[in-house]
């Protein structure tokens, strides 16, 4: 059975690992444009050099893969069950998956040639070599790529601004409370934050916002987001919103054609509404099931989130999951003494949380919104006081 993996991220990773634990014999290519495998996630740590390429690589993954091709997919015929790759040559594969991520958006504005992005390793050690002949930077998007960003760059000795054009910092990972600490933090280490602003238009060294004000700025990175990378797929007769669109074991309604990561959409663990997610533990889990699934499983994928984050800013440890907002009719409990820590209810189902500084028990809040958990009353209070834990459902349980 031959196998190919389009992508060399840890989706790509996560099913090559799955499909040889399953089939020790199997044929497993890879198609990727640049070196797989490495962290994704720590690219900012080589911008500041405290991280070099071998430091965030897991190129031992490299064992589960038969062969390593360093190209490109530009199209695909399921009919033929072949791929048709950017060197002009033809792949043919009885399985495939579609992990192929997804790229930077770059806003459409005079001077946009000059930005920068940061999605990948290359991405970083450009950034790093343009700091090295500049005084200043700005950060187009205050998401976590742009903030870390920021932090490396402030790192190298460069006064840095970021620009976010929502009301606060790190939508929707945290609310505006939340967002609030971490903008008082940045502001310590020397990052200037402005909000409800985007840049408008970039001329040699400067940048001028929306609201008309110019900041001096040889050096501008851009992270405001990015989008699955599926034009590629026009003709294909695989269908796209978003991502593409699978079913429950990430099959993408063609016959041994599955997709996983970035490069898809599927349902929300929360809401139930199909999302395309760039979120790392998100890619893990559906590059496990759908490499399985290749190698003749039956699993299904249970939902993916929107929002599952662990980090630590500036000091700050934080995590949230499901939703950090209320909507109408939704229960939202705040407070903390040692920190920040605010609860989503809707009826007895917990929808989301945000832990902050003190992010104890964070594991059993997570597992209670994946698994829809309904809390009895007491375990809600319980919950609600920070006191809830696994063996109060074992107590339940026994009742």
């Amino acid at each position: 059975m031959h196998h190919v993996i389009l992508g060399g991220s840890i989706a790509a990773a996560s099913a090559a690992a799955a499909i040889r634990g399953k089939d020790p014999r199997a044929e497993i290519t890879v198609v990727s444009p640049e070196t797989p495998f490495y962290f994704r996630p720590l690219i900012p740590m080589l911008m500041d050099g405290s991280r070099r390429m071998e430091d965030i690589s897991y190129a031992g993954q490299v064992k589960d893969v038969t062969r390593l091709i360093s190209d490109r997919a530009e199209g695909l015929d399921t009919k033929r069950c072949v791929v048709a790759l950017e060197s002009g040559g033809e792949l043919g594969y009885d399985r495939l998956l579609i992990a192929t991520g997804s790229a930077p958006l770059i806003p459409e504005i005079p001077g946009a040639g000059a930005l920068l992005p940061l999605r990948t390793a290359a991405d970083a050690l450009e950034l790093r070599k343009a700091a090295s002949n500049a005084k200043d930077a700005l950060v187009v998007g205050g998401g976590l790529v742009g903030i870390k960003a920021a932090l490396a760059l402030g790192k190298l000795g460069l006064r840095v601004t970021i620009v976010e054009k929502l009301a606060h910092l790190l939508h929707p990972r945290l609310d505006s409370r939340g967002a609030a600490a971490v903008e008082e933090r940045l502001r310590l280490y020397g990052i200037r934050v402005i909000t409800g602003e985007t840049v408008a238009e970039v001329s040699t060294g400067k940048a001028r916002l929306s609201g008309g004000a110019l900041i001096e700025a040889p050096l501008i990175a851009v992270a405001i987001g990015s989008a699955p990378c599926t034009g590629w797929l026009r003709g294909s007769g695989l269908k796209a919103d978003g991502g593409i669109c699978v079913d429950e074991n990430l099959m993408a309604g063609a016959g041994g054609v599955f997709a996983a990561g970035d490069a898809a959409s599927f349902t929300d663990t929360v809401t139930g509404l199909k999302i395309n997610s760039a979120l790392w533990t998100n890619a893990v889990e559906m590059g496990r099931i759908a490499g399985e699934n290749m190698a003749g499983g039956k699993l299904v994928c249970p939902g993916i989130w929107r929002v599952l984050n662990a980090t630590e800013i500036c000091g700050i440890p934080m995590v949230s999951a499901g939703k950090t907002e209320a909507d109408p009719g939704e229960e939202a409990y705040a407070g903390g003494h040692f920190g920040y820590r605010k609860l989503i209810f809707d009826g007895p189902r917990l929808k989301g949380m945000l832990f902050m500084g003190d992010v104890k028990g964070a594991g059993i809040y997570t597992n209670i919104i994946r698994n829809r958990t309904e809390l009895s009353e007491r375990q809600k209070q319980k919950a609600i006081e920070a006191t809830l834990g696994y063996a109060d459902f074992a107590m339940a349980g026994a009742r």
